[in-house]
């Protein structure tokens, strides 16, 4: 894999519409970004919020990474969602078949192993659950079950999971569910083990990070980003409906959208372009343009 292919998936996964997701959020739930018993002021929230978001997708990046390379080294992957008796819907990290040794690798992948009691349990109980599924549902295939926590400096919960690990061997009499942390992932079997890949994958991952910046920006209006906010406040992403919760609510126009929207330059080329197309957002159009009125009155 090039860095820049890396670069692309990890981006993807990471960046994409977060501007569309934060506006959905923010019209759905607007308390809890102001409010006199919060300690913080709406910029900072937006941070923590965005920031939480890039968390929980870096790990929907390290998925998409490791799946292109497993497809690249010829494995086969499977569909991800699966559902149990009672139709609950469950979703596999990562689930893929070789033809080699008619084995199913199925893989819950983490980032990191430093959650609490409570969702430690929670997390072998549903990883069992799948493993479980699985084995029902490709019953002339071999089946490998991983836990696999990717950063292998964190390890909170491992006496943990190896102890319950080990109690579900004995039961159900396999040695094929297993925990591994980092690299060690690569070793569970020959035809996994390359120790080569994994040491490009860090330093693709290190050179990454060299041009990521310290904090998201949450200026939206910023003119060297706007082409891509109008993608993400386009009338295909961002419904009428939002749009007018978003503009009716004092609180999110008095303090939250000067603090995303502080010039309405986004707002100002918005209505430029769906003018001029003639688009059926009238209305959506018209609260952009009361905004940009009481912006100037300031």
């Amino acid at each position: 894999m090039t860095q820049h292919k890396f670069n692309e998936i990890v981006n993807k996964k990471i960046f994409e519409n977060n501007l569309t997701k934060l506006l959905e959020k923010i019209a759905e739930y607007p308390d809890r970004y102001v409010g006199l018993f919060r300690p913080t002021k709406p910029y900072a929230k937006i941070i923590q919020n965005i920031s939480q978001s890039y968390e929980i997708r870096f790990g929907d990046a390290l998925e998409a990474i490791f799946e292109e390379w497993f497809n690249y080294k010829g494995f086969e992957n499977l569909p991800k969602k699966i559902k149990t008796k009672t139709d609950e819907n469950l979703n596999i990290d990562l689930i893929f078949y070789s033809n080699k040794t008619n084995t199913i690798y199925m893989v819950e992948q983490k980032v990191r192993d430093d959650h609490d009691s409570t969702k430690k349990r929670g997390q072998y109980i549903n990883f069992i659950k799948k493993y479980e599924i699985v084995e029902k549902l490709y019953k002339d295939k071999n089946i490998t079950a991983i836990m696999w926590f990717v950063d292998d400096s964190l390890n909170k919960n491992k006496k943990y999971y190896e102890s319950e690990i080990d109690k579900e061997i004995l039961q159900k009499n396999t040695d094929k569910i297993k925990i591994v942390y980092g690299e060690d992932f690569f070793n569970i079997s020959d035809e996994l083990y390359k120790k080569s890949f994994w040491n490009e994958f860090i330093q693709m991952l290190e050179q990454w990070k060299v041009d990521i910046p310290n904090f998201p920006n949450v200026n939206f209006d910023d003119e060297n980003n706007i082409q891509e906010v109008l993608k993400q406040i386009s009338p295909t992403e961002v419904s009428n409906t939002v749009w007018k919760k978003l503009f009716e609510d004092d609180r999110i126009t008095n303090e939250i959208f000067p603090v995303i929207f502080p010039n309405g330059l986004a707002f100002k080329t918005y209505i430029e372009i769906y003018d001029s197309n003639n688009l059926r957002d009238e209305n959506t159009r018209n609260l952009m343009k009361r905004y940009i009125e009481s912006i100037k009155k300031i």
